[in-house]
């Protein structure tokens, strides 16, 4: 009963039929809330966090956007097949930091270059990470970062490392996920780790985001 109802309405996570004398039996479902939404054409296909297929629509449903990650739906309640390996490697290692860190509310993923992982978070601040080194230490930074930063814009991460404490923030309109045309960089500074990321000065830069 549970897989019949799963395949018909793929919205429902779990299913739980109960027993009312003397005759009635009631079913109790549990609504499964779409998680990732990978563009297929001009559709998405929309998937649990497991990445447990769900349904192919013109919709949103307010799931995270994921570019660069190609995917083939299957059966609803069954999990994609990814068309790359790299690309579900990638993707897969981002998705269990933030996991791991207990970062939400990331809107819109970009693995297309994979030199330059691009991430929004809310619709407040665009986190170029760079290359998927040191990600657990730039996910924590740039998470401390926007927790501080009030202004939109775009924070890189780009160089951040052990040994390059900096990232350059941009405040400016989001735009539809794509660079940000803005007038100033903040350069953010720490000394120790992310969660001392407090120390900002203001100055004109030419970096390239």
């Amino acid at each position: 009963v549970e897989e019949n109802i799963r395949r018909q309405c793929p919205y429902v996570a779990d299913v739980t039929l109960k027993r009312k004398l003397p005759s009635k039996a009631v079913i109790v479902v549990t609504e499964l809330p779409p998680a990732m939404a990978f563009p297929v054409g001009k559709q998405f296909v929309l998937t649990t966090a497991e990445c447990e297929y769900i349904e192919t629509t013109d919709a949103l449903q307010n799931a995270t956007e994921v570019y660069g990650v190609g995917v083939t739906p299957g059966l609803a309640g069954q999990r994609v097949t990814f068309t790359d390996s790299k690309q579900e490697e990638a993707f897969m290692l981002l998705m269990k930091e933030l996991q791991t860190l207990n970062i939400t509310e990331i809107s819109k993923i970009d693995l297309t270059d994979q030199g330059k992982v691009r991430l929004q978070y809310k619709n407040q601040h665009i986190w170029i990470l760079g290359d998927l080194t040191n990600l657990n230490y730039k996910l924590q930074f740039a998470y401390q970062v926007s927790q501080k930063e009030t202004n939109t814009g775009t924070l890189d991460l780009s160089a951040l490392s052990g040994d390059n404490k900096n990232s350059y923030f941009r405040s400016g309109v989001l735009g539809e996920f794509v660079e940000t045309v803005t007038d100033t960089d903040v350069v953010v500074s720490e000394e120790n780790n992310p969660n001392d990321a407090s120390q900002v000065s203001e100055e004109t830069s030419q970096e390239n985001i």
